[in-house]
């Protein structure tokens, strides 16, 4: 015999007890049985940094989740057009992504999810993050001094040429 049992929670211990009669309606009961359903991935503690080791303005959003879980984070500008995804197929508890290339002083909407084992999907709600206005000098590197003399005697001119590069 078997029976399906459906709409069971997750994360639940249910006792099971089978009662069986025979054809001479003599009931007998056999010894009860736990059942437990794994639980459901619930996303907790989550929180934005935001992150200015970039040129532009970056959000480094951390979270965890009940059991192991993907991680996709998904971010627009607020109330635009489609969101954009980061994600991860490593399941992990402990998540962390880096978004990159945010305007200056805006403000963007963000949610994270991530899917069990089971297939079973965890959300977040929508949560609001406003970049700051960038203010932070560009970094300059690989500076070149090139100097020459052009020319002879009293018509000799001295020139000097400086290169550099910036991430902005």
């Amino acid at each position: 015999f078997s029976h399906r049992l459906s709409d069971l929670s997750g994360g639940v211990t249910y006792q099971l007890r089978i009662r069986a009669t025979s054809s001479v309606d003599n009931t007998k009961f056999f010894a009860g049985r736990d059942l437990a359903t794994p639980p459901l991935p619930s996303i907790s503690n989550l929180s934005f940094e935001s992150d200015s080791s970039h040129a532009s303005p970056s959000l480094k959003a951390t979270w965890k989740t009940n059991v192991d879980t993907t991680s996709s984070i998904f971010y627009r500008v607020q109330g635009s057009g489609s969101y954009k995804e980061i994600s991860s197929s490593e399941k992990m508890t402990d998540h962390e992504t880096t978004i990159n290339d945010l305007a200056d002083s805006t403000t963007y909407e963000v949610y994270t999810t991530g899917i069990d084992q089971y297939g079973n999907t965890a959300t977040s709600d929508t949560n609001t993050f406003n970049t700051p206005l960038d203010s932070r000098p560009p970094k300059i590197s690989n500076v070149v001094i090139e100097t020459s003399n052009v020319g002879t005697g009293r018509e000799d001119e001295a020139q000097i040429a400086v290169s550099w590069r910036s991430e902005e």
